[in-house]
């Protein structure tokens, strides 16, 4: 029995107040899923649309799905249930690690014919790239933007309102047809540290999304914001696509030569 002030105040501090891209994260992951070659989507058969469908999610529902938790934990954090570095980035050698784990995880299943414990590690490693990647998670130690609003002061519309949530929500399709994903290394070490570099790039795109994205909710011009935000759901799908693309590469032991 709680009052809905308790209620207010508890959401700004359990993990859910960190959530990157929400139901954006679908169609992040369907556009990645649809670029990569034909013999991939073969290969993951019924989990393809799984990926797409629910488990890029389960790094947000792991106290809600609890059947599906234990593919966003790390045995190196025991005690942890909701890994923030899924959500935020760290430090490099922290996020170089959590990739590699996972990475290593989703592979690993792979190689043993466990293709549907694969397919949910992917969705764990393509939740942690699409958050980094998110206009919402640019500035870190302000993910509500209050101080950043103290430089942008809010319209009056906007005065006193959390701008996480809408800076990353909205209902769009994201498409990169015509992407060809690419080869980051024959190896799980070769290849997460290439992965952290790339989603790299992705923050950066991110980050010169935040402000225009910001200005266009003041300006109350929905079209201007999601346009924004599809520059950076793009670079994400970009990345998401590449990382799926040499997970089962390396899983399958299965190279271009030019590659």
């Amino acid at each position: 029995r709680h009052s809905p002030l308790a209620f207010a105040l508890l959401a700004l501090m359990i993990p859910s107040a960190v959530f990157g891209w929400g139901e954006p994260h679908h169609a992040i992951t369907r556009a990645a899923l649809n670029v990569l070659p034909a013999w991939q989507k073969k290969s993951l058969g019924d989990e393809l649309a799984k990926l797409g469908d629910s488990y890029c999610l389960i790094p947000d529902n792991v106290y809600s799905d609890k059947e599906n938790a234990r593919y966003a934990r790390m045995e190196s954090k025991p005690g942890e249930v909701y890994l923030l570095n899924l959500h935020l980035p760290a430090q490099q050698p922290e996020n170089l690690e959590t990739m590699r784990y996972f990475m290593e995880r989703a592979v690993e299943a792979l190689r043993a014919g466990k293709t549907g414990d694969a397919a949910r590690y992917m969705g764990t490693i393509c939740h942690q790239l699409e958050d980094y990647g998110s206009p919402s998670h640019t500035v870190p130690g302000d993910n509500m933007f209050t101080l950043l609003q103290q430089f942008l002061p809010p319209t009056e519309a906007m005065k006193d309102k959390l701008m996480h949530g809408p800076i990353e929500n909205g209902e769009f399709e994201v498409s990169i047809a015509g992407y060809k994903p690419s080869l980051l290394g024959t190896s799980v070490d070769e290849a997460s540290w290439r992965l952290m570099h790339r989603v790299h790039e992705g923050i950066l795109n991110a980050r010169s999304t935040t402000i225009p994205i910001i200005q266009a909710l003041y300006a109350e011009d929905q079209e201007a914001v999601v346009k924004h935000q599809l520059r950076a759901a793009t670079m994400d799908a970009k990345v998401v696509a590449d990382a799926f693309y040499t997970i089962l590469c390396i899983g399958s032991q299965k190279f271009e030569a030019a590659e």
